[in-house]
């Protein structure tokens, strides 16, 4: 797994480029994890919404955002730096968990919220059906999950309508837009 800040500032970089995006990097509130980086994805900017193609681009489809309301509210990562494993996945979950609590990571005192993408992701966190909330305890503190189907162009989950609208409070849960993702 990259460097998860320097990850996130370089994607807001490159947004302000290609988006038009003002103003200085937000502070992310919640947390992106995918699977292992595509064949069209920069390894570097996981999850980011270019090219049309990716699996960034069908979700801010399905969910019905635009690019500025999720990106730098998010920091995205991948649970593999190459291709799957459940070795490489179990020590993404480590490295993800242990900066998610980290205090200097926290979003107005919190621990970011997380959203895994994918089946394979979810069950690497424990997490089981193709949507879900749960929460992590971590003395004193907990994370928050939820989950949602790969947004690839192969899953047909998201051809009905309720699927797509269940991503989209999904992400807008995790981008601090909505309190609950129900």
């Amino acid at each position: 797994m990259l460097n998860i800040a320097h990850s996130h500032a370089a994607a807001w970089r490159l947004g302000r480029s290609h988006f038009d995006y003002v103003g200085d990097l937000p502070r992310p509130r919640g947390m992106l994890i995918g699977e292992a980086p595509g064949s069209n994805t920069n390894p570097k900017l996981p999850l980011f919404p270019e090219p049309s193609g990716s699996a960034a681009a069908r979700l801010l489809r399905y969910a019905d955002i635009e690019a500025s309301e999720w990106m730098g509210k998010l920091v995205r990562v991948n649970m593999c730096d190459e291709h799957w494993s459940d070795r490489r996945a179990t020590a993404g979950r480590v490295r993800a968990t242990t900066w998610l609590l980290d205090e200097a990571n926290w979003y107005d005192g919190k621990p970011l919220r997380v959203l895994l993408l994918g089946n394979k992701v979810a069950r690497a966190w424990a997490c089981y059906g193709p949507f879900g909330q749960t929460e992590f305890l971590f003395e004193p503190r907990s994370i928050h999950i939820a989950w949602i189907p790969h947004p690839s162009g192969r899953n047909l989950i998201y051809n009905e309508r309720r699927n797509q609208l269940r991503a989209r409070r999904a992400v807008l849960w995790a981008t601090g837009e909505r309190e609950s993702w129900k």
